[in-house]
C-alpha cells in the first residue's frame, strides 16, 4: 500500500507541477511574441485534479468503483486545453468581442470547451451513484453546514475588500473616496445582476475550480497535515499552492510587477488555504471549497463590469502589501480555530491518504 501511495504522489507532482513547469516555457515564448496567453491559466487549473485522477486510475484500489466517465472527461478537457494553449501561441490569433470583454478566437474556443465539459461532468458526477462519489471524495456531505460556510465566506470576502479599501484610503490619501465608490458599485443593479449570473452559472465552469480543489484540498492537504500537523500542514499547503502560480504571476497576472504580485499571491494563498482547509475539515465536502474558490475568483468581476481582462497585467506595489496582509488577516485568524488543535494522527482521509507518502 505504501508503494502504491508513493506512485500516486509522484504522479500528482509530475502532472500538477511538472506540466506547469513545461507550460511556462511555452508561456515565455508566447509572451515574447506578444501573444494573448489567456488559455494557459485555464489549462493550469485542471492539472492538480488530473494528477490525482491519473494516479487513482493507474494505482488506486481496483476493487473500488470510481466515476471513470467523469474522470476521463476531466482528463480529455485538460489535454484539449493544453493543446489549445500551444496552438494559441503558434497560430494566428484573431481579436474578437465576447460577452465578457475583448478576447481572441482561441480564448473563445477554450471557454466553449469548458462549458461543454463542465455540463457533461456535472451530469456524470451526479448520476454515477453515491458509492462511486464516496470512493473518490465527491460526496455532497454536510449540506446545511456547507451552505452556511459558503455564505460566511461571501461575507468575509467583502469584509476583506472593505478593510483593504478603507485602510488604503486612510493611509494613502489621493483625494478619492474609494470606500464610497466601492459601495456605489456593490449596491448597483448591475452588480446584483453580475452576482446572480455568477451564482447560477457555476455548473458551466466548475471543472476549473474542482480542477484545483480536488488536488489541493482533497488530496494534498491530508498528506501534508498527516506529516506536519494540522496547522503547519495547511500553512505549507498555502505556500506550495502560491508557488504553483509563479509562472502565471510573472507572465500573465502581473507582467510589470511580477515580484510584488508573487508575494501577494503567497499571502492570499495562505489565507485562502487556511479558510478553505477549515471548511473542508468541517464538512469533508470538496464541493464547498470548489464553490468558495469559484466565488473568490469571479466576484472580482463586480469591479470590472464583468470584463475578464481585469485578471491580466495587474499592478501590485510594495506599498500595497501591508493592506493586503491586513485584509487577508480576516481569513488567517481561522488558523486558531479549535479544529486546527486536533492531533495529526487523528486525521481522517476520505481517499486512503493515511499512509505517509512524502
Amino acid at each position: 500500500m505504501e508503494s502504491t501511495n508513493k506512485k500516486r504522489f509522484i504522479t500528482f507532482i509530475a502532472v500538477a507541477y511538472g506540466a506547469v513547469a513545461l507550460m511556462c516555457i511555452f508561456m515565455y515564448i508566447g509572451l515574447k511574441a506578444g501573444k494573448d496567453l489567456s488559455v494557459f491559466p485555464l489549462a493550469h487549473m485542471l492539472f492538480p485534479a488530473c494528477g490525482v485522477i491519473i494516479g487513482t486510475l493507474l494505482f488506486g484500489d481496483k476493487e473500488k468503483k470510481v466515476p471513470k466517465a467523469g474522470f476521463f472527461v476531466m482528463i480529455i478537457t485538460m489535454v484539449v486545453l493544453l493543446v489549445m494553449s500551444l496552438a494559441s501561441i503558434f497560430t494566428t490569433q484573431k481579436k474578437i468581442q465576447t460577452v465578457t470583454g475583448e478576447g481572441t478566437n482561441w480564448s473563445s474556443y477554450a471557454q466553449t470547451v469548458i462549458v461543454i465539459a463542465s455540463v457533461v461532468c456535472y451530469v456524470l458526477f451526479w448520476v454515477c451513484g453515491k458509492e462511486k462519489r464516496k470512493n473518490v471524495g465527491l460526496s455532497r456531505n454536510a449540506v446545511g453546514k456547507s451552505i452556511l460556510l459558503v455564505a460566511v465566506f461571501i461575507v468575509l470576502y467583502f469584509v476583506r475588500l472593505f478593510i483593504w479599501t478603507a485602510l488604503k484610503q486612510v493611509f494613502v490619501n489621493d483625494g478619492t473616496n474609494a470606500v464610497g465608490e466601492m459601495a456605489k458599485v456593490l449596491f448597483s443593479p448591475q452588480s446584483a445582476y453580475i452576482v446572480f449570473s455568477i451564482l447560477i452559472t457555476f455548473p458551466l465552469s466548475f471543472t476549473l475550480f474542482l480542477g484545483e480543489e480536488y488536488g489541493w484540498r482533497y488530496y494534498l492537504q491530508p498528506i501534508l497535515q498527516k506529516k506536519f500537523g494540522l496547522r503547519r500542514g495547511v500553512l505549507i499547503l498555502g505556500v506550495v499552492w502560491g508557488i504553483w502560480h509563479i509562472g502565471l504571476d510573472f507572465m500573465y497576472y502581473a507582467v510589470n510587477s511580477g515580484p510584488m504580485y508573487f508575494v501577494n499571491q503567497i499571502i492570499n494563498c495562505i489565507a485562502l488555504a487556511i479558510f478553505f482547509g477549515y471548511a473542508y475539515m468541517k464538512t469533508k465536502n470538496i464541493w464547498v471549497v470548489t464553490w468558495m474558490h469559484y466565488i473568490n475568483n469571479n466576484f472580482a468581476l463586480l469591479f470590472a463590469n464583468g470584463d475578464t481582462d481585469l485578471f491580466q497585467n495587474q499592478t501590485v506595489l510594495a506599498s500595497d502589501l501591508p493592506f493586503i496582509i491586513l485584509g487577508a488577516s480576516v481569513l488567517i485568524v481561522f488558523i486558531f480555530a479549535p479544529i486546527y488543535k486536533g492531533k495529526k494522527d487523528m486525521l481522517e482521509s476520505e481517499q486512503g491518504n493515511e499512509q505517509n507518502v512524502a
